[in-house]
């Protein structure tokens, strides 16, 4: 329910300074109570002509349950006063794209409701649309929410909705999943004197909210009632006001400046999509991005830091980087630019990439089983080297050769799109960070489990998270999954394009969820899942190990702990 309350009903928020003051004030009433509650209540019946100290004996206990319901109401009057203004009843006017639905239409109005779940202390919202037809209510299209937040950005407080079209109207739209947004306007519009706010909507094909955005609309919201008001009673006030919402949207649009809400939502500029469909923004457009600059910043600070600049030299490459950004339109330029200026730099790299394997080897190592192991796309092999201890035998593959001589470990070339160079199966397979790199990830997946004899180890970067427990890191877990899926595509692609070279980045990041669907698909048995986080400083995305094991003819191998 964090910031929840700031932007759905604003005035509310104003009441936030009195926590303070209640505290302040239930501190003092439980100090006063400490000193004085015992000597108070034996004067009051010493004047009643009870003996004094009669309830000495048994006051720990009076103490206890004075003490225990004091709090207990207290809890509940600061429960009830901080959600005091729901549930709340919300109408809006949005212009959709024609190509949104089958019927060709452009108008929607509709009403939402805020409502807390007592029972999961969540807040949830649910609601209707309705073609605005000649100013006229007309076709009804119901909606629920699947996750309710409020985002903190720039000292501005937006509401996130993530929204399943209900499954009986999916039929009326060309999307069935999105997520609505909404902003407080503090400017004075129409002659409404409620709380109003600036919409912005993105649809989704599929499941998840990542999924390629098919429509984008901007929209204008303002505050009803108190209360759930019956649909057939909403219905009546949008068709008295249909046609001021979409006169206060005009008005919206021509505030200057313009909601920072419709600002922050421009699409990033994409020149793919991966296989997932999901759209990749060019590495130019995410280091520009306002929202995303502070997270860029700090992950070319720390990275270039482990590979030994220091503060002036990051501080003029990252002023360098942003300037070919702006003058740069083709990636491959921009690439060899920044390249060029990290030459002239000198980095190190042989600490980082050795903490790197160490941190991973760390996180592998309880799963490791069997006397032989296969590391499929194993970069310079530095993980299978720590693990080479536990194996009598080991094979590295990868579709480039990193890996030193020195390290006396058995490499094999394999090429996308074809069958592995090897004939035998393995008690223990490794994908650590790999699949997102291959052009077919799913493919590359069956192949490493025909090979697979006892466990299959997946570590894998994500996105779409955004409830994180801790001690796990993720600094963008309130971040939207677009922004998400842009910062995770510039760290692969600064670090193996900008920092290394020519390792194939072809971005095919996806959330959690897809991944357990594939794995059920295929009939992998998934085991294990470990959530990492943001757990490797030179690529901070986030990442997460997948435990895949073979069905076992007398008894599943047991998790190692050498």
């Amino acid at each position: 329910m964090r910031h929840m309350y700031r932007v759905t009903r604003p005035a509310w928020a104003a009441k936030e300074n009195l926590e303070t003051v209640l505290i302040f004030f239930a501190s003092a009433i439980l100090a006063l109570y400490a000193a004085g509650g015992e000597w108070f209540v034996d004067t009051v019946l010493t004047h009643f002509h009870f003996r004094a100290g009669l309830l000495h004996p048994v006051w720990p206990f009076i103490d206890l349950v004075v003490v225990t319901c004091g709090c207990l109401w207290l809890i509940r009057f600061y429960k009830k006063r901080r959600i005091g203004c729901y549930p709340s009843t919300f109408i809006y006017g949005f212009i959709m794209p024609e190509e949104s639905n089958p019927s060709g239409k452009s108008q929607v109005v509709g009403y939402c409701y805020i409502k807390p779940d007592m029972d999961s202390g969540e807040i949830t919202a649910e609601g209707a649309s309705f073609f605005w037809e000649d100013g006229r209510v007309g076709q009804r299209t119901g909606f629920t929410s699947t996750l309710v937040r409020g985002i903190q950005n720039n000292k501005e407080t937006i509401c996130h909705i993530q929204f399943d079209i209900n499954k009986e109207d999916r039929r009326k739209r060309y999307y069935s999943h999105g997520a609505l947004q909404f902003q407080l306007t503090r400017n004075a519009i129409g002659e409404t004197a409620n709380d109003v706010y600036a919409g912005y909507l993105e649809s989704y094909n599929k499941d998840a909210e990542l999924q390629s955005v098919v429509v984008r609309a901007k929209g204008y919201a303002e505050w009803n009632s108190k209360g759930c008001v019956p649909e057939g009673d909403l219905k009546a006030v949008l068709q008295q006001r249909g046609t001021f919402l979409f006169a206060n949207l005009e008005l919206i649009k021509k505030l200057t400046p313009p909601p920072a809400l419709w600002v922050d939502n421009t699409p990033m500029s994409s020149n793919k999509a991966n296989i997932w469909k999901h759209d990749i923004p060019t590495p130019q457009s995410v280091i520009l991005n306002d929202d995303l600059r502070p997270f860029v910043e700090r992950y070319l600070s720390n990275v270039l830091t482990a590979f030994g600049l220091d503060d002036s030299a990051i501080r003029k490459f990252q002023t360098f980087a942003q300037q070919k950004a702006k003058d740069d339109d083709a990636v491959a330029a921009y690439e060899w630019e920044l390249k060029a200026g990290l030459i002239r730099t000198g980095l190190r790299e042989d600490k980082p990439l050795n903490e790197r394997a160490e941190i991973i080897f760390g996180e592998i190592k309880p799963f490791l089983t069997g006397e032989s192991l296969l590391d499929i796309g194993c970069g310079n092999g530095l993980i299978s080297s720590l693990a080479r201890s536990n194996f009598k035998q080991v094979q590295l593959l990868d579709v480039v050769e990193y890996v030193p001589k020195a390290l006396n470990l058995p490499f094999k070339p394999y090429i996308e799109g074809q069958p592995l160079p090897i004939s035998e199966s393995f008690d223990t397979v490794l994908l650590l960070t790999v699949l997102h790199h291959s052009t077919a990830p799913v493919e590359l997946l069956k192949l490493a489990w025909g090979v697979t004899k006892q466990r299959l180890i997946v570590i894998e970067s994500v996105v779409g998270v955004h409830n994180v427990e801790p001690p796990i890191k993720y600094e963008l877990a309130a971040l939207t999954n677009e922004y998400q899926i842009a910062f995770a595509a510039f760290v692969d692609w600064f670090y193996n394009r900008v920092l290394h070279d020519d390792v194939p980045v072809p971005y095919n990041f996806t959330t959690i969820q897809n991944w357990q669907a594939t794995f059920l698909q295929h009939n992998m048995r998934l085991v294990r899942t470990i959530h990492f986080g943001q757990d490797i400083e030179i690529g901070p995305e986030y990442h997460v190990l997948f435990v895949l094991e073979k069905e076992q003819p007398n008894n599943s191998a047991q998790f190692s702990n050498r």
